[in-house]
Formats: structure tokens, sequence, C-alpha cells
């Protein structure tokens, strides 16, 4: 069994930037602040959090803000981390909230239930997973940590999977992370477990048959379900029938989802964009090689057009879909069928539709 500090140190990994939690406002609203830090700075944050005593802090980014936190709770660690290489993951979390403080919560009955089978889920992945109270203790979270990093586009569709069907489990839907294949801000951050400011059940680990495993999934066993449940045709339209979606994913299908959506939206949403030119052009990261440029991957949405100068590939015309449907297919985890990218088309265009509301 591994110590607390080395858990939580294993869940931010070498994150240079760690949000800290501080306490809600006068109308109850959560506060974030992401602050800065040097390896020295990560591992006092750590020590905070786990002791409940956080001094005053001060930190300044690159472009001379400062920060200064006087009221910090507690620490999290966001989902996604991105390094030179690309966006990475270091752990999955299925959050099922409980009926205390949200309106949409489960009651014990329906934690209990999602909690079941978010656990395993991921125990028949191979992940390892561990359960935590969340922190006001009605709620879990249901983790497994990585023995290395590995491609958020992976994780982020394993997440999604899973946490469909602990949502059908459960009758409503959970929280699965992370929920994008790249750094999205405050959306893909979950508080880390044991803080010593949590309600008294919060924050508690209480299952885990591979005790505190910090040598958990590699990115093989992640592969390995994927294709599992790629395989497993029967069970997904199981899904299918049970929500409600007894859609025919067909290229008019595929058609229509990408008329609604933009390039610019498949870009930013799915893929990793370095640069982007006065006249539109967007560079990217392209996921099917190693490119030192980071910026091999062109996309032009007026033209509605993509290539990538690497790999010799690309796609799309002018006046229709073809270039979004193409674009998603590439930038998404090789191997999937039409099914699944317009089936992440509709997800895609399901969120964006969300985040509009909520600006």
């Amino acid at each position: 069994m591994k110590t607390r500090r080395q858990l939580l140190e294993a869940l931010v990994g070498d994150a240079d930037i760690v949000p800290v939690l501080r306490a809600p406002d006068a109308d109850g609203r959560k506060r974030i602040a992401p602050i800065p830090v040097t390896p020295e700075l990560r591992e006092l944050l750590i020590g905070y959090h786990l002791t409940g005593f956080f001094p005053p802090l001060c930190a300044v980014t690159k472009e001379g803000r400062r920060y200064n936190v006087y009221d910090a709770i507690a620490i999290g660690s966001y989902a996604v981390q991105k390094t030179d290489e690309g966006n990475f993951c270091r752990w999955i979390c299925i959050d099922i909230d409980g009926e205390a403080g949200h309106a949409r919560g489960l009651s014990d009955d329906g934690v209990a239930r999602a909690c079941d089978e978010a656990y395993k889920l991921l125990a028949e992945a191979g992940l390892r997973p561990f359960i935590e109270t969340s922190s006001g203790g009605q709620g879990r979270h249901v983790w497994s940590l990585f023995s290395e990093p590995i491609e958020a586009g992976y994780v982020r569709w394993l997440a999604a999977k899973i946490g469909d069907r602990v949502s059908i489990a459960a009758g409503m839907e959970v929280e699965a992370f992370p929920k994008n294949a790249f750094p999205s801000g405050p959306g893909s951050l979950v508080a880390l477990p044991s803080g010593a400011n949590y309600s008294e059940r919060g924050g508690q680990i209480y299952r885990s048959d591979a005790g505190l495993a910090i040598a958990g999934a590699t990115k093989g066993d992640v592969l390995t379900w994927i294709n599992v449940y790629r395989s497993d045709r029967a069970q997904h339209e199981r899904q299918c029938e049970i929500r409600g979606r007894r859609h025919r994913f067909d290229r008019v299908d595929g058609e229509g989802v990408a008329d609604r959506l933009s390039m610019e939206a498949i870009a930013y949403e799915l893929g990793v964009v370095t640069d982007e030119s006065p006249a539109g052009l967007l560079q990217m990261d392209c996921p099917r090689h190693r490119s030192r440029s980071k910026k091999s991957l062109h996309v032009e949405p007026e033209k509605g057009v993509w290539y990538c100068h690497g790999c010799g590939k690309g796609g799309g015309a002018r006046g229709s879909g073809a270039g979004v449907y193409s674009l998603a297919q590439w930038l998404l985890p090789d191997g999937m069928t039409a099914h699944e990218v317009f089936e992440e088309l509709e997800a895609l265009e399901r969120r964006l539709c969300v985040g509009a509301r909520h600006d």
C-alpha cells in the first residue's frame, strides 16, 4: 500500500499548473485559482492539502500576472496535461454525484449502483481502480492511475465509453474525466483525495483491491480495452437501445452532423492547434506521426480542406461536410468505424451547444 502523499504525487505528476480550490463565495459558487508551480511549490501544495493548513500563497505567471490565494482549502489535478510531445493523461476518473448539493444527484442506492459498475468496468479493463468519497461525503470518485502518461485521445475515448455504461446502470448521466483530449480549464479538473479540509466523510479511500497501486495500467492495457469494446457490437447496440438511440449512423447521418459543425471546432476540440495564421490557416500537431515542428497538419477552414505534410494524407472539399468528417476521423483514435466517428461528432455537437448555453 502506497502512502497518501505518494498517491497525490502520482495524480498530480509533473504538472506546471496546479489548480487550488478556494472557499466558496457568498453565493456558494466554487472558486479555483490555477497556480503556476515549481517542483518545490508542487510538493508544498500537496503537503498543505494533506494537513489542511494553507499559508498565504503567491505565484507569478510567465505573463507577469500575480496570484494571491489566502483562502485555499484543497488542490486538484487537471485531467489532461500538455507536454512537448502532445497531450497526455495520468489518470481516469468517474465522478458520481450524490443528492447533497447537486440538483441532479443520485440517491444513496443510485450512487452505490453506479460506483459498483464503474469499479467493475475499470477492473475488467485491467486499470486497478480505487474508490474515494467526494469532498462533501455523498458522492464517489472512481479513479485509476496509469503507470505512464498515455495519449489523451485514447484515454478520453475510454472514459466516454465507460461513462456511458455507468450512466446506463445509474439511470442518470455521470461525469467521466478526461472530458476532452486537450487541456480545457476548470471543467477538466477533479479535487484530489485525502483533503484535510473536506467534510468528515469526504476524500476517504475505502475500496481498492490492489491497494493504492501507482504502478497501474499501461497504454497497452488501454488499447486492449478499446479494441475489445469496439468488437463487442452486441453490447454497443444494447446500449443504443436502452438509451432510445436507434439511429443508423450511415453516411447521410454523418453529413448532417458534419454540416452543422465547423472545421475550426473539430481542430480545436479534437486536436492540438499549435499556430494560426492571419489568413486563417490552422497548423496542428498530427497525431499519426511524430513531428518536430508540431505544425505539419494544415487545416484551411475557408476551403474546407486539410493536409498533413508528414503523412502525405488529406481530405475535404468546399461546400460539404466531407472535410469535417475526414478531419475528425484523422484526429480520433486510429481504427474507429464510421458509426463511432459519427457518434463522436454528435457528442461534440451536444457539448458545444451546452457550452454556448452556459456562456
